[in-house]
């Protein structure tokens, strides 16, 4: 399997139809499968059966790694284990009225999921979870927009041939252009950062031994993605995910791409003048803007992170009266030695903050063009 090559399978199906004359409408589903993606595995992932245990040891006990006489620590093996599959609903839509005014508008409305990142990068973010189970990871695709709507629209102005030179100069012959780019963000997945109970960190909860920052943590029903007010840029909800309950040796119930990051919407805008200067020299005054409304264009909250993992850490206060763990018999318990599953957990209120795009800021762009 490690020797078969990546390929694709592409297909879709269209109609288009004339609404009426130099209006067209096209619907169309377009789809596409990949099969054997690169990914990479740890060869000296712990087994199923043993990773209660391991992470009871707190990650420590390396003999439970298959190839611990080797190397105690991962064994990275490359292949083309990945899947990924995409399928769209793709609309578009165009329009000309006369010889003034020209309109397109393209929606897409989209799933695209997998279950390695879709990254090309020598498999460094390619890594399968969990190498016992390959739809450990299956889920939306860092790459996901589930909503991409674009517009656009032309409109020149009369010439005005039959008035006066002064008014022809001053009103004719402008074009007026704008784009509007509206589309849903990427996908980020909330792991467990870190889990601090009582002072001592917990450092291999699923036990699969690649360490806190790759496992999952629990979903709170009814608890939003987006983080109420959006105070400090903080974009992600961290109330939505705990470790109560989670039993150790596993991963959370939390979803692959269980949320999306911040959206794109931008709208430029250009107005261009013609100048007939003889009657083979002409000019052309351009004004374009960028980002027209200057509306901030904010990063994923995973901060570039190939499998769009965005870390959050927990913390517990673990003392008698108030335990951070349960036994195999349900009884609270002190010690992560004997422990089962965490019982009360909190999540570090500052998680998954987002920053601006200063390249997207608004920009103006000014041009003299001359043509003979």
């Amino acid at each position: 399997l490690a020797a078969r090559q990546p390929y694709s399978l592409q297909y879709n199906f269209t109609v288009q139809h004339e609404l009426w004359k130099d209006t067209r409408l096209e619907v169309g589903y377009v789809g596409s499968q990949t099969r054997n993606a690169q990914s990479k595995y740890d060869a000296n992932a712990i087994a199923p059966a043993n990773r209660l245990a391991f992470a009871q040891s707190n990650g420590s006990l390396n003999t439970l790694k298959p190839f611990n006489v080797i190397n105690s620590g991962s064994i990275a093996i490359y292949g083309y284990h990945g899947t990924a599959r995409y399928d769209s609903l793709q609309v578009a839509f165009n329009t000309r009225v006369q010889r003034s005014v020209n309109f397109g508008l393209a929606y897409t409305y989209s799933k695209t999921t997998a279950d390695v990142a879709l990254r090309s990068n020598n498999g460094n973010g390619n890594l399968i979870l969990d190498p016992f189970n390959l739809n450990a990871m299956q889920g939306l695709a860092t790459i996901h927009r589930p909503h991409i709507l674009a517009a656009n629209l032309i409109y020149n102005t009369p010439t005005f041939s039959n008035l006066n030179r002064l008014v022809r100069a001053g009103l004719g012959d402008w074009e007026v252009g704008t784009i509007v780019n509206v589309s849903s963000g990427t996908p980020y997945t909330a792991v467990i950062n870190s889990f601090n109970a009582g002072g001592s960190g917990a450092n291999d909860l699923s036990g699969i031994g690649l360490g806190n920052g790759s496992y999952r943590p629990n979903i709170v029903a009814g608890q939003p993605c987006r983080s109420p007010g959006f105070k400090n840029f903080q974009w992600v909800n961290s109330s939505r995910y705990t470790l109560n309950g989670f039993k150790l040796g596993t991963i959370g119930n939390e979803s692959v791409g269980d949320c999306l990051g911040p959206g794109v919407n931008t709208v430029d805008l250009s107005l261009s003048k013609n100048f007939h200067l003889t009657e083979r020299l002409r000019m052309q005054f351009r004004v374009d803007a960028f980002n027209l409304f200057n509306h901030p264009q904010y990063g994923n909250p995973n901060n570039g992170n190939t499998n769009g993992y965005v870390g959050i850490g927990f913390n517990a206060v673990n003392t008698a009266g108030t335990p951070a763990y349960l036994d195999a018999t349900g009884a609270p318990t002190t010690s992560l030695a004997n422990a089962v599953s965490i019982a009360n957990s909190t999540p570090s209120p500052v998680a998954g903050t987002v920053s601006a795009n200063n390249q997207r800021d608004r920009q103006l762009q000014y041009s003299l063009r001359f043509t003979f």
